[in-house]
């Protein structure tokens, strides 16, 4: 209650005692306040990994999952779901942490135990396996007539009385000692591929071409290239870095064809209830589906993820060049250039942030301050040089509707089979959309069970090749002027190098030279290079573009091909080109050696016979030289003659349809 003082009619003071509040304020008050003291569930997850190299792994990891499951409760009940082999994620709701946490640790446990009793093959089972043929050869040797004989392709195992003899006694001693060998070996080869098979599962992240996240692909490599050793007495004098931003958003022109998608596919649901179709058959996830970035005004930023992929890699990097990053920062000594775009100098930013770590006095990362320097993207022709060069842009313009041409046949498979499987009237465009979201889902939210989940592998594999075959044609080797606009950055490349030999033959004092040139930008700019480098070229494709011979498109899968986006230029996929110094007594020796390092590996270039690491002047014979026959100015700016459009379309398709008659593409270059 509440004394107030109010005027009566007569013109006197009255004081009435009141309540605090109104019916209607303390009702909501009381409302407000139980509703904020009812406690709110928690959500707790653990990531695991399972792998189970028996023959059923895949049925024991199954059982694993509900022994996992088995372990909650009414009251603290768990999930698990596969994100993506060998990753499995367990979540449970529950008022009380504590308990959830104990109840978690617990389904870990059953499910750590049900999966690891399915043992599979061990050293010890190798050695066991090794004495016990020694032995069965041994037993071989001491039977005669141990020749080859038709009678032994024939017969087989021969006459074996199992039912008398639990030993399957032998008629033969020689057919039964071979056979067991041949048995064990076929069962140890088996267990082996099925343990190889599960290795390498059919991983959706590591075919998303270039949505692909760094951590996932950097580490492919060609199997079969062994890297060289670097001599003794070489160090590194200098190294250039060309890098692609971090993962990032989609764009907002991306972000509109995913609202597009939600409202289109709410259309397909609803044309199926009205016509009856089964329910069962559709996904249950497209129900009501919405796009995870509906409503943002803004698009394409650099994402947590992207930020870490760079951070990471700058302390890679130092760790793994020590002597380069061991002065003082100074601009002029590690100068870090991005475009003017925000995702590629946010992209620079985290790089240095992870370069110079500890080398400051800002915050607890012991940070400090460092300039990344970027160039109008008007006329930035060194990172940004397919904005600036205008018969690029008209030969791009032309080209697109030609490449979705090339695309469409495949699409249009793809589009049958959606329809087919699912019963909804999916569209070209559509199937074009969810493959959109597929990528986006895998690689910025690690979801792999919604719109990838729709495609089989074989057809992620091709809609793979499609954004592959997209960027061969209007960014790689599928026209010189791709990669001829980016000579000023090759240029600037063999010009730091250049600088830091003069610098070490006129030893010049520490920090007086520059000791690394770092750029962040594209992968319009990453791709050209890759391709000016020579990269990713299979065969005698050297020799055959530096006879400006238009080379053959990707092969088709399941062929397998060296040129993937998801590798040559994944978010944060990057070129380093290392300059040593080497010891030469003999002054006909090469002192300078360039080293070339693709996603932080070494990368055999054709132009050096194949080698990663080239004698400095072969670099500058083979590789930059015939590029040096093209000026900027003249590639970019000259007026080039243009034949029809259409008779191109119809060169093009003539190839598509002719691909399994071994015909490569039109003669005239993409």
């Amino acid at each position: 209650m509440r004394v107030i003082k109010e005027v009566g009619p007569d013109g006197q003071e009255v004081t009435k005692v009141v309540p605090a509040v109104s019916e209607e304020v303390k009702d909501s008050l009381v409302k407000n306040i139980r509703r904020r003291m009812t406690p709110q569930p928690l959500k707790i997850r653990a990531d695991i990994e399972m792998k189970c190299y028996q023959f059923d792994g895949v049925i024991h990891i199954k059982e694993a999952m509900r022994k996992a499951e088995a372990a909650g409760n009414e009251d603290c009940p768990v999930k698990i779901k596969l994100v993506a082999p060998p990753l499995y994620v367990l979540t449970t709701q529950i008022l009380d942490k504590e308990q959830g946490t104990l109840v978690l640790n617990n389904a870990i446990t059953c499910c750590t135990e049900s999966i690891e009793k399915h043992k599979a093959v061990s050293e010890r089972d190798d050695k066991l396996l090794a004495e016990h043929m020694a032995k069965l050869r041994q037993d071989n040797k001491e039977v005669s007539g141990d020749e080859d004989s038709e009678e032994e392709e024939d017969t087989g195992m021969g006459a074996v009385d199992v039912d008398n003899d639990t030993n399957f006694k032998r008629v033969g001693k020689m057919k039964i000692a071979k056979t067991a060998i041949l048995v064990l070996l076929i069962s140890f080869l088996s267990v082996l591929h099925f343990s190889n098979a599960e290795e390498e599962a059919f991983d959706v992240r590591k075919h998303l071409s270039t949505v692909s996240r760094y951590g996932v692909v950097k580490d492919i490599t060609d199997k079969n290239f062994i890297p060289s050793k670097i001599p003794e007495g070489c160090t590194p004098i200098h190294l250039n870095l060309v890098a692609r931003h971090g993962t990032r958003s989609p764009t907002k022109k991306r972000i509109k064809q995913l609202d597009n998608l939600s409202a289109h596919l709410e259309v397909l649901i609803k044309d199926a209830k009205e016509k009856h179709l089964s329910s069962e058959r559709i996904p249950t996830w497209l129900n009501g589906w919405k796009s995870p970035w509906q409503g943002k005004l803004k698009g394409g930023e650099l994402i947590r993820r992207g930020e870490e992929e760079l951070y990471a890699l700058g302390i890679r990097v130092r760790d793994r060049f020590p002597s380069l990053f061991d002065e003082d920062y100074h601009p002029d000594i590690y100068p870090i250039k991005a475009t003017q775009i925000p995702r590629a100098s946010a992209s620079a930013v985290a790089f240095g942030m992870g370069i110079f770590s500890g080398n400051g006095t800002l915050g607890p990362g012991e940070h400090r301050a460092f300039s990344v320097i970027s160039e109008n993207r008007a006329s930035d022709t060194m990172l940004r040089f397919h904005e600036c060069c205008q018969n690029y842009k008209d030969f791009r313009k032309r080209q697109e509707p030609a490449v979705d041409k090339l695309k469409e046949p495949t699409l249009d498979e793809i589009t049958s089979a959606l329809v087919g499987r699912y019963g909804l009237n999916f569209t070209r465009q559509v199937t074009a959309s969810l493959w959109f979201l597929c990528k986006e889902e895998a690689s910025l939210l690690d979801i792999t069970d919604q719109a990838c989940s729709l495609f089989s592998p074989s057809e992620i594999t091709l809609l793979e090749w499609t954004d592959d075959l997209e960027m061969y044609i209007l960014k790689g080797y599928g026209k010189s002027i791709n990669y001829r606009m980016g000579m000023p950055l090759l240029e600037d490349v063999v010009q730091s190098m250049e600088q830091a030999i003069m610098a070490k033959e006129e030893k010049h004092v520490p920090g007086s030279f520059e000791k690394a040139r770092l750029r962040f930008a594209h992968a319009e700019t990453v791709v050209p290079f890759s391709c000016l480098l020579g990269l990713f070229l299979e065969g005698s494709e050297f020799d055959t573009i530096q006879k400006e011979i238009p080379l053959a498109f990707p092969l088709k899968p399941p062929q397998k091909r060296k040129w993937r986006g998801s590798i040559v230029a994944p978010f944060a996929g990057n070129n380093m080109l290392v300059l040593y110094r080497c010891p030469a007594p003999d002054k006909a020796r090469s002192k300078h050696f360039v080293q070339v390092l693709h996603n932080e590996h070494p990368i055999p270039m054709p132009g050096c016979n194949g080698s990663d690491f080239c004698p400095f002047e072969v670099f500058k014979e083979k590789i930059v030289a015939p590029h040096r026959k093209h000026d900027y100015d003249t590639v970019c700016n000259a007026k080039l003659e243009q034949k029809p459009s259409g008779s191109k379309i119809f060169q093009i398709l003539q190839w598509f349809f002719q691909l399994g008659k071994g015909d490569k593409y039109p003669k005239d270059e993409f």
